[in-house]
């Protein structure tokens, strides 16, 4: 993803920012002296990036909510402690235009329990790919996730803390909301595991590669009708094996960068915006089609709630 066009959507998310802010500010200044009931207060919607849900929140009961995410990646340098291009010996570039999308359902159950799906779906085309391929698309597993809101702001606890378990797999999950300023202001974190056990056909039958994830950001609502912040994200990938032979498939990401929510209370919708950019990358297997990685992605939420 061209850093030029990230930093134009980032131009054009502030100088949006502003005005709202400018507008909102006008409208607290002349309702001040009603005092206006934190009720009505303008609180955060959902992050934008791909986490999977409120962290430390839940949905009330029988509240169901649809949402999409899309990223956007141009996977063209090879990092292993720096980066560099990737380049056949001909001095083809290699890279992958990468197109992710996932859907996601969530249900509110009751009592602080909910449940989530969440299904990914890729569609990437690989340029001068040294395994000839030109295209790798598909829909992945289905990831269904038990959550449990166990200590809430809104009853008196300091703060929001919640848990969540699930399948394909085996996934655990901790989450932690802090609102503040009667709700305006928003501090999240999420930490997750993915656990892959074995799998695969008898010839390449092996340790899939489990993950360790972290979702963190902090989001200000700038008036009833948009929000922005900051949001960041962690992925660590252990190494796998086919057959007893190790892959050397590891990988550490980080990510962060300004994000940007568009609330229609009437639709009960959002629509969210991100430019997340690379701040570490590190693959175990140096200078392969494996190493890839992107210095800049760019992500879209649509949420809508029924």
């Amino acid at each position: 993803m061209n850093r030029r066009i990230l930093f134009f959507w980032s131009l054009i998310c502030a100088m949006m920012i502003y005005q709202s802010a400018m507008a909102e500010e006008q409208l607290m200044t002349s309702s001040i002296q009603t005092q206006i009931p934190a009720a009505l207060m303008p609180h955060p919607g959902p992050p934008v990036i791909s986490a999977l849900g409120p962290a430390g929140g839940t949905f009330p009961k029988g509240a169901f909510g649809a949402v999409l995410n899309y990223a956007l990646a141009d996977k063209n340098r090879s990092f292993h402690h720096s980066s560099r291009e990737y380049r056949l010996a001909d001095g083809k570039k290699v890279h992958t235009a990468q197109n992710m999308l996932t859907a996601k359902l969530r249900y509110g159950l009751g009592g602080g329990w909910d449940i989530r799906t969440a299904t990914p779906i890729a569609y990437n085309r690989l340029h001068n790919n040294p395994a000839g391929l030109s295209k790798k698309r598909g829909v992945g597993d289905t990831l269904v996730i038990l959550h449990k809101q166990f200590m809430s702001q809104a009853q008196g606890k300091p703060l929001d803390l919640a848990f969540g378990i699930g399948a394909w797999g085996g996934w655990g999950e901790l989450g932690m909301s802090y609102a503040f300023d009667n709700g305006r202001h928003l501090l999240e974190a999420e930490l997750g595991y993915l656990w892959r056990g074995h799998g695969g056909h008898a010839e390449n039958y092996g340790k899939q590669s489990d993950l360790l994830r972290a979702n963190a950001r902090y989001a200000f609502a700038v008036s009833r009708h948009m929000d922005a912040g900051v949001e960041a994200q962690y992925e660590h990938a252990f190494q796998g094996d086919q057959r007893g032979v190790k892959l050397h498939n590891a990988y550490d990401t980080l990510f962060a960068g300004p994000a940007l929510t568009i609330k229609i209370p009437s639709w009960k919708a959002t629509l969210g915006l991100s430019a997340q950019f690379s701040l570490y990358q590190c693959y175990q297997k140096a200078h392969s089609p494996q190493s890839l990685g992107e210095r800049a992605r760019l992500e879209l939420k649509l949420t809508k709630n029924f």
